[in-house]
């Protein structure tokens, strides 16, 4: 007797969660900036040029090349990834501004793989 209610208890919190998962996927796209409901959006700054780019230069292309076979493959939940370079030049104040630009203008989810700059530069200045 009690294995059955436990069973039935467990098929029940089961058909919650699936009931509540089809709801979640329901919800509006576009929840968050930088997300819609054929977009995901995000930004990059990397020293495209200068004295650091021969190390950094190939970090966009190898990330646009992966987002091309995650959206050749039905993206994300179907949206597709659209990765946003700047160049800062290795510059921490131009790796802010770049930055900035990418949050407030380009309206990205979120910004990746930043360089050390950023953490050097807030270091320095304390």
């Amino acid at each position: 007797m009690i294995g059955k209610t436990r069973r039935k208890r467990t098929w029940f919190v089961a058909a919650v969660l699936a009931a509540g998962s089809l709801f979640a996927t329901a919800l509006p796209a576009n929840a968050e900036t930088g997300v819609s409901s054929s977009e995901i959006k995000l930004g990059i700054t990397l020293p495209l040029t200068g004295a650091a780019s021969p190390g950094y230069n190939k970090i966009g292309n190898a990330m646009n090349a992966y987002f091309k076979y995650v959206n050749d493959n039905g993206g994300v939940y179907g949206r597709k990834i659209t990765l946003v370079q700047k160049n800062d030049e290795y510059s921490p104040q131009l790796s802010i501004a770049k930055t900035n630009e990418l949050i407030l203008k380009d309206k990205v989810l979120l910004s990746l793989a930043r360089s050390e700059l950023l953490t050097s530069l807030r270091f320095t200045s304390q």
